[in-house]
């Protein structure tokens, strides 16, 4: 005959597995919603966080604190554990991994990699109508400059003579309607193309917000503050202190800004989102263009891989500095401290400036020697490169152009 605390024991154990399984089965049924708060994806299986909304009372029952720990490593078990074992197949300590992504705050997040899919693409698309435009351009006399598929000056310039010479609306936009009015006209351009009186195009060439009263005061106030140790920078890696003040005023507002994401969550998070077809329900345009599926999956596996490599670095770094990993915060692709490095670039181009054996990017003491590290290696000098230097640390001109200008208030 059965005892009563066997009958006990089953019962309990039964009521585990019910709420298990219609725990996993509720979670299964909120992602199909779209809704990212909490819920947890890879290789199409989706899982409800518990600590979402402070997890199932049910699952409480009869358990008391072990419900803590059934959280922790369900949420190993089931989101973090394929990049736990990746992880540790190249060298990092498994117990370790297991005890930081058991840890409640790290939370997978698609977010970022939603962002950078959805940047990608829409670039992609825009260089998919502007090449073919070049090209025809080209064949009709306007000199759009190389069929490269980047909108540029001359590019703009050629789309603008096109349209002024047809009597089109003249804005130097591409659009569809505007590659099918090229390829159906066979007149040439005209002689004197580069004399044609063109309408001024009003482009933005600084970020305007960086550059109010606001903003020059933040970085001169951080300029007087700290002229000891930007002196030393300019003496030891020749980055004047303007300039490198510039840099970090559009950065980080000298520090006071250093990112509202997790920058082991976004890298982790980022790393295993392998498969686009995961990313693709949440694009801002989820009507995929016909032959482009397999460029964004080919792109999905090369940033995925890209955010592996750097979160490596990450969990590197933090060991090497003895950091904490948990709540350092980040850009929203995982750019950390106040110079804003990649952590590649962290363990690279750090540099120990206060002498107390760790490279801490959120100290100025540090911040500073590694940026003018970073830029030394990256060609600056003086009048010569120091535009060329200053694009390696973000390739956008308009983002040179704001630093150089703001140097030139300070």
């Amino acid at each position: 005959m059965v005892g009563r605390s066997a009958l006990l024991k089953a019962f309990v154990l039964w009521m585990w597995t019910f709420f298990l399984f219609t725990g996993v089965a509720a979670g299964v049924e909120e992602a199909s919603t779209g809704e990212e708060k909490g819920i947890s994806s890879h290789f199409g299986h989706d899982v409800a966080d518990s600590n979402r909304d402070g997890g199932n009372p049910s699952v409480s029952v009869g358990m008391g604190s072990s419900q803590d720990a059934f959280q922790a490593a369900s949420n190993l078990t089931n989101v973090w554990n394929p990049l736990v074992e990746r992880l540790a197949s190249d060298g990092f300590d498994r117990d370790e991994l297991r005890d930081l992504f058991s840890q409640p705050q790290v939370i997978f997040d698609r977010s970022p990699m939603v962002s950078k899919m959805d940047a990608l693409y829409q670039a992609k698309l825009l260089s998919e109508i502007v090449r073919p435009i070049q090209k025809r351009l080209v064949e009709l006399g306007y000199r759009p400059g190389p069929p490269d598929g980047v909108m540029g000056a001359e590019t703009r310039r050629a789309i603008m003579a096109f349209q002024h010479v047809h009597g089109l609306a003249v804005d130097g936009k591409p659009a569809e309607d505007l590659l099918r009015r090229l390829e159906d006209e066979r007149r040439q351009a005209p002689p004197n193309i580069e004399a044609l009186d063109l309408p001024v195009q009003v482009t933005p060439m600084v970020y305007e917000s960086v550059l109010q009263p606001e903003r020059i005061g933040e970085a001169r106030d951080f300029l007087t503050r700290n002229k000891d140790i930007l002196s030393m920078v300019h003496k030891e890696y020749g980055v004047s202190p303007k300039v490198a003040v510039s840099l970090l005023a559009l950065e980080t507002r000298v520090g006071k800004y250093l990112g509202e994401k997790d920058a082991l969550t976004t890298l982790s998070s980022m790393a295993m989102c392998t498969d686009f077809r995961e990313i693709e329900p949440f694009l801002e345009n989820q009507e995929i263009k016909v032959g482009l599926r397999a460029w964004l999956q080919k792109r999905c596996r090369q940033k995925a891989d890209w955010a592996y490599e750097e979160l490596k670095a990450l969990l590197r770094y933090a060991k090497n500095n003895q950091l904490s990993l948990i709540g350092l915060p980040g850009s929203s692709y995982g750019a950390i401290g106040i110079c804003q490095f990649m952590p590649t670039n962290a363990l690279e181009y750090g540099v120990d400036g206060d002498g107390d054996g760790k490279v801490d990017l959120f100290e100025v003491e540090d911040a500073l020697p590694s940026m003018g590290n970073f830029m030394r290696h990256h060609g600056w000098r003086k009048g010569i490169s120091e535009r060329k230097a200053l694009y390696h640390y973000n390739h956008s001109t308009i983002y040179v152009n704001t630093i150089l200008a703001l140097a030139d208030q300070l």
